[in-house]
């Protein structure tokens, strides 16, 4: 569910409130892809009979989403053309799985990490007059949150768990408070009819806390603290060829938050240390042509980008603890060309082509973790490609609108997508056993609009993954692979009416 309200009670004023509300209930399912002899074997032993390629369970997972936000957003439009804009706005997302074992045994029951997420965000912005020789934009961002998470493992008598988790019942709790202070600012120079220059300044202080405790094994306890200040700065220059043909240079310098590792499964793996995860810092550089042809029926761009990230941060597995930590990966540079085009041949029909050709490499990652075929304890990574970056992507589209009856301005289309991407890894050691096949997915849509009154309406049906693709989502690693899988064919529609 989601609202709007908009007051205007006058010209100089405006206040936007808007609120929303989800819930979602699923069942997933993981899908067993890779498994050694070994592990069968000591599954049959116990009775279980783990189906490589499928999904075999005797007890069904699921899992409850629940979030909603409000925000308030009030407009001063002061003497001079100034803007005075206050933006308040809080969320609320709680997460409940109580996922199941992977196997048609019992093993435990309840697994699964519930979330309990509040952000809040305040931000106070004034812009300058548009149209002067120089326009600014000045402001201040205060940000905050607070996550909560609990994980329970109840594990049965059955010997397959191993001595150490038969009839044991595990419980983690952790804590996380977050605060961000920043201040920014814009500035456009024009310096002729065709030519401007763009500056911006953030600068961000953080502090992090986190604290967790783990009771019923291995009896482990945190309480962290991280502070830092985080710069961020670009400069762009702008060039329009003709009125409607723009190139672009920006080179930029930004750091990404750090992190804390309030669990033990990094310290385990790679050493206390690594509780901490140092903020990423990514220098970057783009140039680009965009506009218009064809009395505006041709819109394309084209844009050559460069990036080198230092202490890249990337999601680890851990056997032992079956954890997931977060860990700097060394550096990573990311270079390539995107570009996209969308032309109206004739009236009402538009066709749109989206790529990327991508390169993203480790240039430096040494006494990374090492993929379970390798067998060792520590690898090096430097040359070889980064997770979850696929070399190509792309998405081709076509949409076709036309006029049914005047009256009552009722019109209909249809529309086709086509998106692809190629291999990617899925996990920090490049094991090929995590290794997702390129997939493409077809999505179909059609509808019928038209007005009431003085307010619109729309009716939309719409089919994703028309062919019923079978693919990944995303593969984790560790003696066995499993992996959850994209959606299949679904059939939606949905109704929308404004006024």
């Amino acid at each position: 569910m989601r609202a709007q309200l908009l007051w205007k009670p006058h010209a100089d004023f405006d206040l936007r409130l808007a609120a929303d509300y989800g819930d979602i209930h699923t069942n997933p399912a993981s899908v067993l892809l890779q498994a050694a002899d070994s592990y069968i074997t000591a599954a049959n032993k116990v009775g279980s009979y783990p189906l490589v390629g499928g999904v075999n369970v005797d007890i069904e997972s699921y899992t409850d989403l629940k979030q909603g936000g409000v925000s308030a957003t009030a407009n001063w439009r002061l003497d001079g053309g100034y803007n005075l804009r206050s933006t308040t706005s809080a969320r609320y997302f709680g997460y409940k799985p109580v996922i199941a074992d992977n196997y048609d045994v019992a093993l435990y029951s309840n697994q699964g990490t519930s979330y309990r997420d509040r952000i809040w965000q305040q931000e106070i912005r004034l812009d300058s007059p548009r149209g002067e020789k120089f326009d600014y934009a000045i402001g201040a961002i205060y940000w905050g949150e607070n996550l909560d998470t609990y994980v329970r493992n109840a594990y049965t008598g059955n010997s397959l768990n191993g001595s150490g988790y038969v009839n044991r019942v595990v419980e983690r709790t952790g804590t996380l408070d977050d605060r961000v202070f920043s201040l920014f600012a814009q500035g456009t120079w024009h310096l002729g009819s065709r030519l401007e220059l763009t500056a911006g300044l953030r600068l961000s202080q953080e502090r992090k806390a986190g604290s967790f405790v783990r009771v019923g094994r291995a009896g482990f306890s945190s309480d962290l603290v991280q502070t830092r200040v985080l710069p961020a700065g670009l400069v762009s220059l702008n060039y329009w060829l003709q009125p409607d043909v723009q190139a672009y240079a920006t080179v930029g310098y930004g750091e990404k938050s750090g992190g804390l590792n309030i669990s033990s499964g990094a310290a385990n793996a790679a050493g206390r240390d690594t509780l901490y995860v140092d903020p990423e810092s990514a220098r970057s550089a783009e140039v680009g042509l965009k506009g218009t042809w064809l009395d505006q029926r041709l819109t394309a761009g084209v844009a050559l980008f460069w990036s080198e990230i230092r202490n890249f941060q990337a999601s680890a597995y851990d056997e032992v603890s079956d954890s997931s930590y977060l860990t700097n990966a060394g550096t990573v540079r990311s270079r390539g060309v995107s570009s996209n085009v969308r032309f109206r041949p004739a009236e009402g029909w538009t066709l749109g082509l989206a790529s990327t050709l991508l390169d993203a490499s480790y240039l430096s990652y040494e006494n990374g973790s090492c993929p379970p075929e390798n067998g060792a304890t520590s690898c090096s990574h430097t040359g070889e490609r980064t997770l979850r970056s696929p070399r190509i992507a792309y998405n081709v589209s076509s949409r076709y609108e036309w006029n049914i009856a005047s009256a009552g301005g009722l019109g209909a289309f249809v529309q086709g997508r086509w998106s692809y991407r190629s291999w990617v890894y899925s996990t920090v050691d490049n094991s090929n056993y995590t290794r997702i096949p390129g997939y493409g997915l077809l999505s179909l849509s059609t509808g019928v609009n038209g007005r009431h009154a003085d307010n619109r309406w729309s009716l939309t049906l719409s089919l994703s993954n028309a062919l019923d693709k079978r693919y990944y989502r995303v593969l984790r690693g560790g003696p066995t692979v499993f992996g959850t899988l994209g959606t299949p064919r679904t059939l939606s529609a949905s109704f929308r009416y404004d006024f």
